[in-house]
């Protein structure tokens, strides 16, 4: 194909051999620059084609829609899978939240006498009477029956601790295990006080019953991050930056919960109320039972670890 540079006028005039050559050139180009139109021809051997082939083309779309129902079958197994895998077995979402500020007032004054201060005193400090009275009114809920519509996916575990009375499952809110891990912290502070004169098997226990609270805080605060910023200060006593806790921690409601829990909660040493399938009573007196609390399964109310 000839250039149109090549054949371009140099002047008004322009022999009828360039004009030719120009011409053709220009036809020539515009008739491969037009795209392609399918002539009627072109239009009956495809509609030949299909009818010849129809069943061929019916089994490929039959084949395709096949497996994009396999897919979506398979998509949605996997999807409810997962989901059983992660349903939440929060029980009472209903307790609601709460902005609290954490009191971080010294426990203890310069004379080492317990602080006036503090908001909760009861819960710190050597062993008395009102601290035992205030850890127990703490804890006094933790001991709840679920119906068998409350546990959730639990629901089929044959080896729940379910009431000879038909009312429903032994359980506890995971709350109540945490806090029953700060307060064998407490304990282990005064460890003449709580564990006197351990033989070396018990003591061995009960490091086995402390390390498992500690890994259980451990996951439980993680489990619960709380997000509040604590901004660090340049204090007055030294060069080192503070962590000042002074933000507002999204808590939840305390009060809400032990309104559910009372609800829920039942006595565990009711006589008959609950029977081993194989040991019968699990709180029958026996002399040999200590009641230390020790082990990771064998806390006085049901074992709570």
């Amino acid at each position: 194909m000839w250039s149109y540079s090549a054949f371009a006028p140099t002047s008004s005039g322009r022999s009828s051999s360039e004009k030719t050559e120009y011409d053709g050139s220009s036809e020539q180009e515009n008739q491969e620059s037009e795209p392609f139109v399918p002539t009627r021809h072109a239009h009956k051997g495809q509609r030949h084609w299909t009818k010849c082939n129809w069943r061929a083309i019916a089994i490929h779309v039959i084949l395709i829609a096949a497996n994009i129902t396999l897919l979506a079958v398979l998509v949605l197994q996997i999807t409810k899978l997962h989901g059983r895998q992660h349903v939440s077995t929060s029980m009472i979402p209903e307790a609601g939240f709460e902005l609290r500020k954490f009191d971080f007032h010294p426990i203890y004054t310069a004379a080492g006498t317990l602080n006036p201060h503090k908001k909760n005193p009861l819960f710190t400090g050597p062993p008395r009477p009102e601290l035992e009275a205030a850890w127990a009114e703490l804890q006094r809920y933790s001991d709840i029956r679920v119906s068998e519509q409350e546990l959730g996916p639990f629901a089929t575990d044959k080896t729940l601790v379910r009431l000879t009375d038909g009312s429903g499952a032994y359980a506890m809110l995971a709350v109540y295990h945490g806090l029953h891990c700060v307060e064998r912290m407490h304990h282990l502070l005064y460890a003449d006080h709580y564990y006197p004169n351990l033989t070396d098997a018990e003591t061995f226990l009960l490091s086995q019953h402390t390390e498992h609270c500690l890994d259980y805080l451990r996951q439980y605060v993680q489990c619960n991050a709380d997000m509040t910023l604590i901004p660090m200060h340049w204090g007055e006593s030294g060069p080192k930056p503070s962590a000042i806790d002074n933000g507002n921690h999204q808590c939840a409601s305390w009060e809400g919960i032990e309104d559910w829990t009372l609800k829920h909660h039942f006595d565990p040493l009711t006589p008959a109320l609950l029977l081993h399938p194989k040991f019968g009573d699990p709180y029958v007196p026996n002399p040999d039972d200590r009641h230390l609390n020790l082990g990771i399964a064998s806390g006085v109310h049901g074992g709570t670890g």
